[in-house]
């Protein structure tokens, strides 16, 4: 028989969204891939905040997540339109816009924290305490409250890195 072909991407495991259901299965492997295996309705955990710690992209073009209901160890993968993500609005910045660490602890992260990406730890905020760069983006990360996180994409050298507010002055 032919498989779906998979490229998987990690993130740290620390990243969460709702799950909704709505007629999507939970597997212990991606569908349609060697092994897998159907373990039920995505609908028995409609409204749980899952956690959510790698991403794989089918060939047809679908995104799938590896997720973990908080107070257990079982992992399901299941197809990225079960669950609600968080909304992130992005914002273009002004060429001349720059951030300074100001020495507050924080993490860096690969991508924005929350997104459908999911990110990585990349280093701390303070490695760079008092140093200035160009920012050229912010992201606002809403909660299911609508509570606001904010962060920046930090252009150093001739790469990039996503910053908490808390740890830049922008100006």
């Amino acid at each position: 028989s032919s498989y779906s072909k998979v490229s998987y991407r990690d993130g740290t495991g620390s990243e969460t969204a709702k799950v909704v259901g709505n007629g999507y299965n939970l597997y212990n492997h991606v569908s349609n891939t060697v092994g897998s295996a159907s373990k039920g309705s995505a609908s028995q955990l409609a409204g749980k905040e899952v956690y959510m710690d790698c991403t794989a992209n089918k060939d047809n073009q679908s995104t799938w997540y590896r997720i973990r209901v908080a107070g257990s160890n079982t992992k399901y993968w299941v197809d990225g339109r079960a669950l609600q993500l968080r909304k992130i609005d992005y914002v273009a910045l002004p060429e001349t816009t720059t951030a300074t660490f100001n020495g507050r602890s924080s993490n860096l992260r690969s991508h924005v924290y929350n997104s459908d990406w999911l990110s990585l730890n990349i280093g701390n905020a303070q490695t760079y305490k008092n140093q200035t760069f160009k920012t050229n983006s912010k992201a606002i990360i809403y909660d299911y409250n609508g509570n606001q996180m904010v962060m920046y994409r930090v252009m150093v050298g001739n790469g990039s890195f996503w910053a908490f507010e808390s740890a830049l002055t922008i100006k």
